[in-house]
């Protein structure tokens, strides 16, 4: 793989695991909208703080 497969793997990987928090944090309901909303913007930004490194 290559470095940036690399990063969005890592990126994609910690997302889902912080998803998988919040998602006990909240009810089911208030997580589907918390991810139709933020969730793409939240992993876009996630991404490029990882691209600044």
């Amino acid at each position: 793989m290559t470095t940036r497969e690399t990063v969005i793997g890592e990126t994609f990987a910690s997302a889902a695991t912080s998803l998988m928090v919040i998602a006990r944090l909240v009810r089911r309901t208030d997580f589907l909208t918390f991810s139709k909303r933020g969730l793409f913007k939240w992993v876009e930004n996630l991404h490029d703080a990882h691209m600044l490194q």
